[in-house]
């Protein structure tokens, strides 16, 4: 069942152009990881899933941009349940370390946290670590010691985390 909440743009997102050329249709398809029970599934909402190009700036992009409270309310995967990705992130978070020479005392900020999983690939002591994860998801994070502000990432949030914690 294809749902409101959703809205379709016009133009592209980069240039303005209206001149959108449809590359690849995947139909309607559901939000990720709703685990639903046989009897849910008639009645799951289902998003149009198409990939258009700018003919002006040749920008792929969706069109249909689906409100970020029906995707993120429930949304329940724990990226920490994959023992790659633990292992994916825990080398990016050295790599970073490294790269950026963190030490004591500067600040990490992972937009889009999920449960942690990169924040606490930083072992480096004394690294204060910030997360902004809009789903509930945000309370596996918080309750690993992270500090984790559960709203989507927006000026104003950004303003608060450097008063609160640095740049």
């Amino acid at each position: 069942m294809t749902a409101a909440g959703f809205k379709k743009n016009r133009a592209c997102r980069y240039c303005g152009a209206e001149n959108l050329q449809l590359v690849l249709s995947l139909g309607a398809q559901p939000p990720s990881n709703s685990f639903l029970r046989s009897e849910q599934i008639a009645a799951e909402v289902c998003y149009p899933l198409d990939l258009y190009r700018c003919e002006r700036c040749f920008l792929v992009q969706l069109l249909d941009v689906v409100s970020a409270e029906s995707i993120f309310d429930d949304y329940v995967y724990l990226s920490s349940s994959s023992k790659a990705l633990v292992q994916h992130y825990g080398r990016l978070a050295q790599a970073v370390t490294a790269r950026l020479n963190l030490k004591a005392g500067d600040v990490v900020v992972d937009i889009g946290c999920n449960d942690g999983i990169l924040l606490n690939g930083y072992t480096l002591p004394n690294l204060v670590r910030v997360g902004v994860e809009p789903s509930k998801v945000a309370e596996v994070a918080s309750a690993s010691g992270l500090t984790v502000f559960r709203e989507f990432f927006a000026p104003a949030l950004s303003r608060r985390i450097v008063e609160a914690h640095g740049p």
